[in-house]
């Protein structure tokens, strides 16, 4: 495999934003798999946190795989976390861009777990042109779902994140888009849903006004279902567990429901009682993940 780091795709208010890509050896031709990480509720984590499968997949399903960063919530909203997708995504396709001769990026899919495969979801809707699918794992859907409005009991085995350990960060105006695995940001996204009675996790996606109603910019453009009607999205992979006690597997279902009523080609799996993250496991090899990615990309 072939890689190449710290690619600027995008550089805003003096930050730089970067990729990685990584080809197959001896690649020509290769379609692009676009991932977004998402562990950390686009608050927090890395490009190259991925699960093992997907680093896997470039020398065994032979595509070029790109790992990107964006800007991390609170400090921005998700209108500008998307704005840096965009950005990329245009970066990837401009023949002023990566300018690697190897790549087909006409042929590009747009990929993701939980707050990346929200970020996918996004793309599938709103970048034009389409890619040719989209694949989201355990996804947040609806910032608004009742998941994050309503209180969620904290996960045994888990303390509940106080306001004091995450004040700093919270209270921050640096913008960044890495974290190592041990900043406090990592909890900012568990503090937003121990707390989610006060309605944290939109505010802390700059998508919440006020504080006796739940008010929120840009109508239902930020909640995917609520979204496909008029956008609609192309051929879509979606998996979550049933046992998910982060992003509730009925945030996926409401998608699916609405792809049903707007004829989407779509494969939706449900995994009986895994929970977040399952597919970050070397156990999991995501097998009807690439076959969906071999027909339709």
């Amino acid at each position: 495999m072939l890689s190449k780091y710290n690619i600027v795709y995008k550089t805003v208010g003096g930050l730089d934003l970067c990729l990685d890509l990584h080809l197959p050896d001896n690649a020509e031709n290769v379609a692009v798999v676009l991932w977004l990480h998402g562990p950390g509720g686009a608050m927090a984590g890395r490009r190259d946190d991925m699960p093992p499968h997907v680093r896997a997949s470039v020398d065994k399903y032979r595509h070029a795989l790109i790992t990107a960063d964006y800007r991390f919530a609170p400090q921005v909203g998700v209108p500008e976390i998307f704005e840096d997708v965009k950005a990329c995504i245009k970066f990837i396709r401009s023949p002023t861009g990566l300018k690697i001769n190897a790549l087909n990026t006409s042929r590009l899919a747009v990929a993701g777990n939980s707050a990346g495969g929200y970020l996918a979801l996004l793309a599938g809707l709103y970048v034009e042109p389409k890619p040719q699918c989209v694949l989201a794992m355990y996804p947040i859907t609806d910032p608004f779902g009742t998941c994050f409005i309503d209180a969620l009991c904290v996960p045994e085995g888990r303390a509940r994140v106080d306001d004091a350990s995450v004040h700093d960060i919270l209270f921050s105006n640096a913008v960044v888009a890495n974290s190592a695995p041990t900043s406090a940001r990592s909890m900012l996204f568990h503090h937003s849903i121990d707390n989610s009675h006060h309605s944290l996790f939109p505010e802390h996606m700059g998508l919440y006004i006020g504080q006796d109603a739940l008010h929120y910019e840009g109508n239902d453009y930020w909640r995917i279902a609520k979204s496909i009607e008029v956008n609609w999205l192309p051929p879509t992979f979606i998996w979550h567990g049933t046992g998910d006690t982060v992003v509730e597997v009925g945030q996926s279902d409401e998608v699916v429901g609405a792809m049903v009523g707007e004829e989407t080609q779509f494969v939706y799996k449900r995994y009986p009682g895994r929970g977040h993250l399952f597919n970050m496991d070397r156990g999991i090899h995501m097998v009807p993940f690439y076959d969906f990615l071999g027909v339709h990309l």
